[in-house]
């Protein structure tokens, strides 16, 4: 393990000291504990009980609402109302919102996202393609590719619109939602239906600059106390932010006019295209509510997209677009002992339109039986899960062939057996929280009976203040994609955090993180390790100040990097910080959210090449104005500052965004 110099001793402590300072008194207060962690969630949320008493809640591994101050692990959570305020149009600008996450923009509305200073080294035949480190699950269901591990964030089968709030698990927790996440989870809560009787009309619309539109609509249907149905559906198309290319030999951006045209059969491939997003489809959810207790809810959905991409082979001109299709249901049954979750996933997906041997039909099935006992102050949850996943080339579509180094896989399926335990204990009249959890596959590729595990501890040791520490381990690992035959590899990576937060009264809250993450393991081809820092310190925190709600977070990452003549740089930002301010007037008629964003100068790899991607800023506001009820009006503006730099090889450049919209309800 890497031992920290001087001063980077010094930079983690004075992380802990600026919260420390806020926790001096260590007398345990009469102050009701309900009242004393009020932490994220806004009070206006119709959601559950739990949420109008405004304490902060989780979806734990129970797949049930839990109290936040009761989960043991460093948990994030995003909620609708501040989604709304601050803007974001997708699921990346979101998790933006959030300390430790990069976003780096590719084209108008396409991004990448790394978390903790981790991505892949290893870059196939499509950018992107190789292991990932996050978990996405939309409703406790796997989004992730099969195969590479990665996230299309671009294909998200759910808007903005239809989520109610968005939870980030901060370090391994294979353990609670299954294979994969080597980093963290990504959890993505819909909005569900609601039982008030009678109907209720939902609209977002929004167009701007550079042939920008986005359209939302939802329909909510209260039959009775017991059943209520809620629609919705979403369209959204953007155009490049700019008319240029990049040209391999030249390692130069050229006007498409001076082109010419490169590959003229794969006519799907127009290097004259503008299109850098399109994306429709529906969501439909449904609700039956037997008792309190007692819940089943369905779900179904469909999602269409379009997006600009990369196509790295012998390529002059490293342009081309992807293209999937996903069809998904799950079924959720939750009583007071038991869960039963069914899910099914179908669709295609089409790595590089306009080329033959690139398309494949995929399809991922899972069942989840869990059972749930609490016996005075201890817990326990006894879960199995089962998910099989194909992938089966569709050898229909023409297109120009490939080259030689890519070769389009054979058919592929695997199916994932799993049992999980959860064990949680309460001691010190509820000031300590304990929590462990193990999950064992009955077979993961070539590893035999791996095992994940996580260890977290919440001591309340004085009035308003807390101490976390957690260890977790998971397994990860992924397949080359296009070869003759499937190159496995497979990493585990543990996360060790040691955090301490501070409760300001009931108008803010302070929290300070310092974590430690390292892959143990990387079979059979080093070149797919995964880069990534070894430690790291995150301070983040929020306060009220009137009608001010203020945010901020910054990060500071510890690793190995390399030097040139002048300076040394690393793959990853050493330096990730947030600032954001949130202000409402004229009897909450007029509402202005600003954020600020700042990455420290590193690099990209493609190759042999070395990219130097200078230091970032990014400012983001959105103002709004409530005409009536809750009908708004409202501009929003993205890159507010024009900064024009390309942040990702061979990507576009950054323009400014403004958009206009409007939200009716009826």
């Amino acid at each position: 393990m890497r031992i920290l110099s001087l001063s980077q001793y010094i930079a983690l402590a004075i992380l802990w000291c600026a919260v420390l300072l806020f926790s001096s008194s260590y007398a345990w207060g009469q102050a009701d504990s309900a009242s004393m962690y009020k932490l994220q969630i806004s009070k206006d949320l119709p959601f559950e009980k739990v949420l109008q008493e405004q304490e902060p809640a989780f979806f734990s591994a129970n797949r049930k609402l839990d109290s936040l101050k009761h989960i043991a692990i460093n948990v994030s959570i995003i909620t609708k109302e501040r989604l709304k305020q601050a803007g974001v149009t997708n699921v990346p600008e979101a998790l933006q919102l959030l300390p430790e996450f990069v976003l780096k923009i590719k084209g108008n509305g396409l991004y990448n996202v790394e978390y903790r200073g981790a991505k892949s080294t290893y870059h196939s035949t499509l950018e992107g393609s190789g292991q990932e480190n996050l978990l996405l699950l939309l409703n406790a269901v796997p989004f992730n590719d099969a195969l590479s591990g990665e996230v299309w964030w671009e294909a998200v089968p759910v808007s903005i619109e239809d989520i109610e709030m968005i939870e980030v698990i901060h370090s391994p927790q294979g353990t609670w939602y299954g294979y994969g996440g080597a980093l963290g989870v990504v959890n993505i809560i819909t909005k569900k239906s609601t039982r008030t009787a009678g109907i209720q009309l939902k609209a977002n619309l929004q167009a701007g600059q550079f042939q920008s539109h986005a359209y939302h609509g939802s329909l909510n249907i209260g039959i009775n106390d017991h059943i209520a149905v809620r629609v919705g559906a979403n369209y959204q198309a953007r155009e490049r932010f700019q008319d240029a290319y990049f040209i391999n030999s030249a390692s130069r951006y050229i006007s498409s006019d001076s082109l010419l045209f490169f590959q003229p059969e794969a006519f799907q491939t127009h290097l004259y295209t503008d299109l850098s997003l399109q994306s429709s489809g529906f969501f439909i959810s449904s609700t039956y509510q037997w008792n309190d207790s007692i819940r089943l809810n369905a779900d179904i959905g469909n999602q269409s997209t379009q997006a600009q991409s990369l196509f790295l082979v012998a390529e002059e001109i490293p342009f081309t677009t992807r293209e999937s299709q996903n069809r998904w249901f799950n079924v959720h049954f939750s009583s007071p002992a038991w869960r039963v979750h069914l899910f099914h996933q179908s669709g295609d997906k089409d790595y590089a339109k306009g080329y033959a041997g690139l398309q494949y039909q995929t399809a991922k099935s899972g069942a989840r039986l869990e059972y749930h006992k609490v016996l005075g102050r201890y817990g326990f949850l006894f879960g199995t899960e089962g998910i099989k996943d194909q992938y089966s080339p569709n050898t229909t579509l023409l297109g120009i062939p490939l080259f030689e180094e890519v070769t389009p896989s054979v058919e592929w399926s695997q199916l994932l057996l799993s049992l999980y335990l959860q064990q949680t204990a309460t001691f010190l009249k509820n000031r300590l929280y304990l929590e462990s959890g193990q999950r064992v596959y009955q077979k993961l590729q070539e590893l035999e009976y791996p095992l994940g595990y996580h260890l977290a501890l919440k001591w309340f040791f004085a009035s308003g203040t807390s101490l976390q520490l957690s260890a977790s381990q998971t397994v990860q690992s992924s397949q080359q994609l296009f070869e003759n035959e499937w190159k496995f590899n497979a990493t585990k990576i543990a996360s060790y955090e040691l955090g301490i937060q501070k409760q300001l009264t009931n108008k803010g809250m302070l929290k300070s993180t310092v974590f430690n993450q390292h892959q143990l393991e990387n079979i059979p081809d080093r070149q797919f390790q995964s880069d990534m820092p070894e430690w790291g310190g995150t301070l983040e925190g929020w306060y009220q100040i009137n009608r001010w709600t203020v945010r901020g977070h910054a990060t500071r990452f510890f690793g190995n990097g390399f030097s040139d003549d002048r300076q040394v740089y690393t793959s990853y930002p050493d330096w990730i910080a947030s600032i954001s301010g949130n202000f409402s007037t004229l009897f909450n008629r007029v509402n202005l959210n600003t954020g600020i964003f700042y990455y420290s100068k590193h690099t990209e790899e493609r190759g042999n090449t070395a990219y130097h991607i200078p230091v970032q800023w990014a400012v983001n506001i959105k103002c709004s104005y409530r005409i009536w009820n809750q009908h708004l009006l409202y501009i929003n503006v993205r890159n507010l500052m024009n900064q024009q730099d390309v942040v990702v090889p061979f990507a576009d450049q950054n323009h400014r965004l403004i958009m206009l919209g409007m939200n009716i309800v009826l």
